[in-house]
């Protein structure tokens, strides 16, 4: 479809202009075929719209250099009113603000950062990504021989958990509950789940001087190499915010996967028969699934971003789902290519605020695709997903599919 062609589409569907009648706050949206259409002319015109709300708005940057460079740019687009939509548009902006590592600026920001980060690649080495491709391996084998089944609930869910679960020290009998309160967390209506998870890990944390010197939890808590400490509402935030950014992002892209996988037959052989990398495979699968679609940012002061002017205070989302697919940085961006190389997707953002969690995500999916590469040889879905209502959140709610062994 051409250019012009599309924005008649669009003038069609919206009315005049390129977010005109859309509403990219709402959920409901992104799981309409519209939402698509909105994202081509995006990724065509390769502008930076204004998208009213309430009585004000947001731009919305989608081109893949401005996004890049919005999440680079800490100085100029700050994170501590809200880095999602829900967040920033709410008066007051987001409660954890000064405290989360997501909405954290500045020097604040790099200690708690660093602490974290010596911690994480404390805790994940050989060790850890072996019990994971065992217990992944025997998920995978558990699920073969089941016929139809719903690879969402019964895989891809268990997966996340069971890793940020085993790499926080947390007990096993939780994980369920956790994973339910998770869940709970990033559904509409009071978001009750938040609250039951604040205080599962303020229950843990009042009791860590019984755990063990070792665990995840204890050293989270003690101080950083200068001799400074987390206080106590920076502990309880940042491990709600470890274990929710470990938990539904990845378990969004699994099952996106298994879709791509099993609707391209080629890509799939050649991944069984080693003539594409794990590694390729797996950059391109996150790419390909952009499980969080957006990050917000504030604008620290007024300036020009590719021309458009935006006031002090101006709310800025960088829409990852359109830059991941932006055809200047990656050639046919609409194909699934398991090979591709160079391919520096930003499904885990990018800059000061690069996900905390990249490695031990790579680890699980590398994991998943090894027993489904060892026990699996052809994937069939069997009637299509329901694609999930989120503003943020990209995926689907079910994923029923067919594993079969020859």
């Amino acid at each position: 479809m051409t250019k012009k062609k599309l924005e008649a589409v669009l003038t069609i569907i919206f009315g005049q202009g390129a977010l005109a009648g859309a509403d990219l706050t709402s959920g409901a949206f992104h799981a309409t075929a519209a939402a698509g259409e909105i994202w081509r002319y995006l990724r065509q015109d390769r502008s930076i719209a204004w998208h009213p709300h309430s009585d004000s708005g947001f731009w919305v940057v989608s081109a893949y250099s401005d996004v890049a460079h919005v999440l680079r740019d800490d100085a100029r687009y700050r994170s501590a009113k809200g880095n999602v939509l829900d967040a920033v548009l709410t008066p007051g902006g987001d409660t954890a603000s000064g405290l989360m590592l997501p909405v954290t600026d500045g020097i604040r920001h790099k200690i708690v950062r660093g602490h974290i980060m010596r911690i994480l690649e404390r805790k994940i080495g050989q060790d850890l990504e072996d019990q994971l491709e065992v217990k992944i391996s025997a998920l995978v084998k558990s699920v073969v021989n089941n016929g139809s089944f719903d690879f969402s609930r019964l895989v891809a869910e268990k997966v996340p958990i069971m890793a940020i679960g085993t790499l926080m020290d947390l007990p096993e009998q939780d994980w369920s509950y956790l994973h339910y309160q998770s869940l709970e967390s990033l559904g509409p209506g009071e978001k009750l789940g938040q609250n039951e998870i604040i205080l599962y890990f303020t229950d843990l944390l009042e009791g860590r001087n019984l755990l063990p010197e070792d665990s995840f939890i204890k050293l989270l808590a003690a101080p950083n190499g200068a001799g400074q400490s987390m206080v106590e509402a920076e502990l309880i935030f940042n491990c709600y915010s470890l274990l929710l950014g470990g938990d539904s992002t990845v378990s969004l892209t699994l099952s996106s996967a298994i879709k791509a996988l099993a609707t391209d037959k080629c890509q799939w052989n050649a991944l069984r028969s080693g003539d594409v990398s794990l590694e390729t495979t797996v950059e391109e699968l996150l790419r390909w699934a952009t499980p969080a679609m957006h990050i917000c940012r504030t604008a620290n002061q007024a300036h020009k971003l590719s021309g458009v002017s935006l006031d002090m205070g101006a709310i800025v989302c960088a829409w990852l789902l359109p830059a991941n697919f932006d055809t200047e940085q990656f050639e046919r961006s609409g194909e699934l290519q398991l090979a591709r190389r160079p391919n520096r997707h930003l499904s885990f953002g990018y800059g000061p605020h690069f996900c905390l969690g990249a490695r031990l995500a790579r680890i699980e999916l590398r994991a998943m695709l090894k027993a489904l590469v060892q026990q699996v040889a052809r994937i069939e879905v069997v009637r299509d997903p329901t694609p999930m209502a989120s503003n943020f959140l990209r995926g689907f709610t079910d994923m029923p599919v067919r594993f079969f062994t020859q």
